[in-house]
């Protein structure tokens, strides 16, 4: 019986060791200075991430795996002690580099990702600052960054809002920058806030000037890469658990509502007129709670706001190719739908008059769209027929066959499909 017993735990010790061993092998691939194993040094196979409609939520666990195990993208060489990277002004006096003499004419500042700060199409301050009509009482400064979340646009606009007379503010955001507020670091060690009760607490400040002693002292915490890579590997198992992931969303509405609010109230408080943009990515069609959050938020503050989702569709999208509207290389929008957000701004900036019925025609989008993300709803069903291209385009040849607009025919195929559902639904 002795002897089982000593076999036993030589058995386990050695089997400990050998774990340990090679725990500390996958650590010395992934963290030494050896050139070989590329195909072991990616983010995704260590790190938890959170699922989502839209697709995985990267986690901060990956996004400081993504630097430490050498990114494409790497933090900047001299990170901004406040804001952890900048864009296209001066780092000490917040100047535009590119923008066109004031001449006495208002400014209007334009804050938020790099959707605003646009990607390899003509951006929103080409557009309109040789808009003769808009330039000839106003001028556009861009101040969007490319990779911000909510919480660096908030922290910039503080910056910079002071360093102009009588601005216009366009404040923008893109639905997924919410996520990017939660994290320490997106690439780059940035700032962050915490809520401690109703109060925005800004953390991480001022940036660490070192970012690989930074990142070395702030890993992502995962106590044994071997364990994740055989779960994510071999169990399939990369996400967080539900409540992980429960408890991760409902921080992040909770910290963005504050920053929203933050940022809206401080522009009320200065009586500053001001414009909420919000970008929506159109490569997902799934329904996205942020959008939603988004909206009810503020329409509830009873905020002047664009969505660009709602641009798109008034110019007649139909069918499944975004091609138009977004680049389908990075998400980003086109020139052309850069052009319909510059023409929306400039009416909602030129012409007041105009305000109430935005407010009005966001109320009428909104309670349209609350409508298609019901899958009882005929709503729904005539949104997945504009979506579905070759759906749509046979609604179009059976309208035109029976001398019917595309409007009735498509409200008819939604009907026919809603209702077909509904005996599904109803059946025991």
């Amino acid at each position: 019986m002795k002897e089982r017993l000593r076999n036993i735990g030589i058995a386990l010790g050695m089997g400990l060791i050998t774990l340990v061993l090679a725990e500390l092998t996958i650590r010395w691939v992934l963290f030494g200075q050896g050139k070989a194993f590329s195909n072991l040094r990616r983010p995704e196979l260590y790190a938890r991430n959170y699922p989502d409609t839209t697709g995985a939520i990267f986690s901060e666990e990956y996004w400081k795996l993504y630097t430490l195990l050498g990114g494409a993208e790497r933090p900047p060489a001299t990170p901004h002690p406040l804001l952890g990277w900048v864009g296209h002004f001066d780092r000490t006096t917040y100047a535009p580099m590119y923008a066109p003499p004031a001449n006495g004419r208002r400014p209007v500042l334009l804050f938020g990702d790099s959707f605003a700060q646009c990607v390899e199409a003509t951006c929103f301050e080409d557009i309109l600052n040789a808009d003769s009509a808009f330039a000839r009482e106003h001028y556009l400064v861009n101040y969007g960054v490319g990779g911000y979340g909510l919480d660096q646009i908030d922290l910039l606009y503080r910056q910079v809002v002071d360093r102009y007379e009588h601005p216009f503010i366009v404040f923008s955001m893109m639905t997924r920058d919410m996520e990017r507020a939660m994290f320490s670091a997106r690439i780059g060690e940035k700032p962050f806030f915490t809520l401690r009760g109703d109060s925005l607490a800004l953390q991480n400040v001022p940036i660490d000037p070192d970012a690989r002693a930074w990142f070395a002292d702030h890993g992502p915490g995962i106590p044994s890469y071997l364990g994740r890579l055989v779960a994510h590997v071999v169990l399939k198992d990369s996400l967080a658990s539900e409540a992980a992931t429960v408890r991760f969303k409902e921080g992040m509405r909770r910290l963005n509502e504050a920053l929203m609010r933050d940022a809206i109230d401080d522009m009320n408080d200065r009586h500053i007129d001001h414009l909420v943009l919000v970008f929506e990515p159109m490569y997902r069609s799934s329904y996205d709670p942020r959008y939603f959050f988004l909206r009810d938020l503020l329409e509830e503050m009873d905020e002047p706001y664009l969505f660009t989702g709602d641009l798109v569709r008034a110019d007649g999208l139909l069918g499944g190719d975004y091609s138009r509207y977004e680049q389908t290389a990075n998400g980003h929008p086109t020139e052309y739908q850069n052009r319909l957000i510059s023409r929306a701004i400039e009416r909602y900036v030129l012409h007041p008059e105009s305000r109430d019925s935005l407010r009005r025609a966001n109320a009428k989008m909104h309670a349209l769209r609350l409508k298609e993300a019901d899958p009882t709803s005929v709503e729904h069903f005539e949104l997945a027929i504009r979506r579905d291209e070759a759906w749509w385009r046979s609604v179009l040849e059976k309208a035109r066959d029976q001398g019917v607009s595309a409007d009735s025919m498509l409200h008819r195929d939604a009907v026919y499909m809603h209702l077909e559902a509904m005996k599904q639904w109803s059946a025991p």
